[in-house]
């Protein structure tokens, strides 16, 4: 039943969901617990079942997960140790899954690509530039998650125009690095800075053409998101679609 609750394993068929039930172990935990610990070597893979965790580490620092959300997929994809600690914020029951059967569960399946790509763009500090965002830092632990599973890097020199006024665009980015200039019939109305949402909403929804030209002022680096991604990320989360329109309707 917790399967059906994780958006990732949501589409699974109930065969698939009969495997998954095969090879996970329960367990408990007390408020306080170290569930993970730093710089050891990743053996599983862990769904909170009810409770909550916080990652402990300067990188993670004020991340969290709660009830039917996921972690410790980054070290068993990448093969790399852990990079933080993970403590019981409460008392904590959850699935964990030993790395070879993980592995072997999600093979074959669109998973694998999806936990590769999530795996790589928190090593860019996607969760801190979200965290931090005037945007997105509203967003709860799961929205996260499932935004930076969509995301991809792309850098940009100066002076590049992202979207152009009057044509319609594929993508939209969240900026990681550098400043972005939005300008309308060639005035300048806003500045975009780290954490920032780079797109209109509405037109990128509709595949219409943009209101604004999105031009790099410095050269930057972003986390792109593909134009069939964002829709389906904002049919799940209306809240976050509804916050987009207010903020652009604020700010531009």
């Amino acid at each position: 039943d917790a399967l059906s609750h994780i958006d990732i394993f949501s589409d699974f068929q109930i065969t698939k969901a009969k495997d998954f039930l095969a090879i996970v172990d329960k367990e408990t935990y007390s408020k306080g617990d170290l569930i993970v610990k730093k710089d050891t070597e990743g053996d599983k893979f862990f769904i909170i079942v009810s409770g909550n965790v916080v990652i402990e580490g300067v990188a993670a620092e004020g991340k969290g997960y709660g009830t039917y959300e996921y972690f410790g997929e980054s070290s068993l994809i990448l093969n790399q140790r852990r990079s933080a600690d993970v403590v019981a914020a409460t008392d904590v029951v959850a699935y964990s899954i030993e790395k070879n059967a993980f592995l072997n569960f999600i093979q074959g399946s669109s998973l694998t690509a999806m936990f590769k790509n999530l795996a790589l763009i928190r090593e860019e500090n996607s969760w801190t530039v979200l965290s931090e965002s005037e945007t997105f830092r509203q967003l709860t632990s799961s929205q996260k998650t499932q935004l930076e599973a969509v995301m991809k890097v792309a850098d940009f020199n100066s002076n590049h125009k992202l979207i152009e006024e009057g044509k319609p665009f594929d993508r939209a980015y969240i900026i990681k690095e550098g400043i972005v200039d939005v300008s309308k019939k060639g005035q300048t109305v806003a500045t975009l800075k780290k954490g920032d949402f780079v797109g209109e909403i509405f037109p990128l929804q509709k595949h219409g053409n943009s209101n604004y030209t999105f031009n790099s002022q410095t050269p930057v680096r972003l986390f792109a998101i593909e134009r069939e991604d964002m829709v389906h990320y904002l049919q799940k989360n209306p809240r976050v679609y509804m916050s987009l329109i207010y903020f652009y309707e604020e700010n531009l």
